[in-house]
């Protein structure tokens, strides 16, 4: 049994180009939550004791897409991928490779990363911002926890708008330069430390929309055609065995409501090491 303290480097980012990515992603949650809660919220319902339910509704809101986004990236980052501590056969099956680092045969789909130092089951990619590996067992709180950014970055988007039209009166070109480049702005005094700080902010909130929106259609379109990443560069169709099995590979039998809440039991019908083929047109 591995000690506590092996446990946590293998879990954690091991580069610094991960950790740097983790600590943003980290810092920048935590920051668009005081942000929203602690500035936004207060400017919008000023005199929130005649709309409480609405304040409240916002917090609670905020707190769900917070834990839902924390508790999503913390089970990528903890859940095994790797083949490590598997028994795996000694003869070479068809559609299995020989790793010379792991010295072990491994499953097809499999491949080694060398930042995690094992060959991951059914590997997608190497998620920088989580510092792991995202593959066979953790894809599920990956693209759950992209999904939940995304719905947060919506949502605080359009609670931003009252405050960008308070802050500078009007959507102009000036307001754009400002969203777009507030650090420049402030250093030509266009605006003053406060409104840039409130301008960075806000332009997070859109920075991290553009990028999920990006990264949920991507992954989305592979998980809907039974793909990883790999296989989506290489045209590899060989696991394609309909969109609805496809999405159960990643989401798990209880697919439809595994999205919702991370403890939310979805057992994975396969087992990463043997996969179900596409039937091959006669």
């Amino acid at each position: 049994m591995e000690d506590y303290a092996e446990f946590l480097r293998r879990r954690f980012p091991k580069t610094g180009t991960d950790w740097l990515a983790f600590l943003v992603l980290a810092a920048g949650v935590h920051a668009v939550l005081i942000f929203e809660l602690f500035v936004v919220l207060p400017f919008l319902y000023d005199g929130f004791h005649d709309s409480v339910v609405m304040y409240y509704t916002h917090i609670v809101a905020a707190l769900f897409l917070y834990v839902n986004v924390v508790s999503n990236m913390a089970l990528v980052m903890v859940t095994e991928t790797g083949i490590r501590g598997m028994i795996l056969p000694s003869g070479l099956k068809p559609g299995w490779r020989f790793c010379s680092v792991c010295e072990c045969n491994a499953p097809p789909r499999s491949y080694h990363c060398n930042i995690c130092g094992t060959c991951v089951l059914k590997r997608d990619h190497h998620c920088t911002f989580a510092g792991c590996c995202v593959g066979h067992s953790n894809q599920r709180y990956f693209m759950v926890m992209i999904f939940w950014i995304w719905v947060a970055s919506v949502y605080a988007s359009v609670m931003n708008l009252d405050v960008v039209y308070h802050i500078f009166g009007e959507y102009s070109l000036k307001t754009l330069f400002v969203l777009v480049l507030p650090l420049l702005a402030w250093m030509f005094q266009v605006v003053e430390t406060v409104t840039m700080t409130m301008a960075f902010m806000i332009s997070l909130c859109i920075i991290a929309l553009l990028m999920t929106s990006a990264l949920l259609g991507y992954h989305m379109i592979n998980i809907v055609n039974g793909q990883t990443v790999y296989e989506k560069t290489y045209k590899i169709h060989t696991y394609n065995v309909g969109v609805l099995q496809n999405l159960k590979e990643v989401f798990g039998e209880n697919w439809t409501v595994s999205w919702i809440w991370p403890w939310i039991a979805s057992p994975l019908p396969g087992n990463g090491i043997q996969f179900t083929e596409r039937q091959k047109d006669h």
